[in-house]
Order: C-alpha cells, then structure tokens, then sequence
C-alpha cells in the first residue's frame, strides 16, 4: 500500500524541520486527494472520461510522490482505461479507489502523525 523508500526520504527530508511541517504537508495531500477522488466518481457519474482521466492524473502523480503507491496504481489505471474508454474497467476500478483511499489515509496518518 505504502511505499516505505519514499516514506523513509520524507522522514529523513524533513528530519531538521519542525515535526508538524511533514505532518502538515501529509494532511495536505489527504485534503487534496480527496478532493480528486471525489472529483473522479463526479466525472464517472456524469460519464465524464476527459474530466475523470485529468483528476486520475493528477492522484496519481501526488499520491506517488508521497509513497501511496497502490492509488497511484489504480489512479493509472484509470486514467488508462478513460484513455481506452473501458467503461467496464472504469466501473471496477472507482469502487478499488475508493476503498483505497480511506487504507491509504488512516496508513499515512499512523505514519506521520506525531506521536504524544
């Protein structure tokens, strides 16, 4: 689910700065990607490939660079089938996504957050 390398530099990037500055950050990006998560089972509702391929894109491309590597995967995958229109696949996939996603957020939260 989580990449642990791209977990580990994060750590060691921010390592000299305040301890709310990666947590900050982290809860930016759950902000964000829900947002694009949201925007893709709009996208998918209205039949919008074009809308939902650029959302998809854009998740997966933030969710890699914070090492939620299984919702870059399906972020891909979708975008990769509204590119194919594979509507089918699309179908299977927003279901996979979003159970994804809330794995994904309460994982980075138990990574991140700092511990009391």
């Amino acid at each position: 689910m989580l990449d642990i390398k791209i977990i580990e530099k994060l750590k060691k990037a921010s390592a000299k700065r305040s301890p709310d500055f990666l947590e900050s950050l982290i809860n930016q990006f759950l902000s964000h990607s829900q947002s694009l998560v949201n925007e893709i089972k709009n996208a998918h509702q209205e039949d919008e490939l074009l809308q939902m391929s650029k959302a998809a894109h854009k998740l997966k491309g933030s969710a890699g660079c914070f090492g939620a590597s299984k919702l870059s995967l399906l972020s891909e995958k979708i975008e990769n089938h509204c590119a194919n229109h594979n509507k089918a696949q699309i179908d299977l996939l927003i279901n996979q996504l979003e159970q994804c996603y809330l794995n994904t957020h309460e994982q980075l939260l138990i990574e991140f957050t700092t511990k009391t």
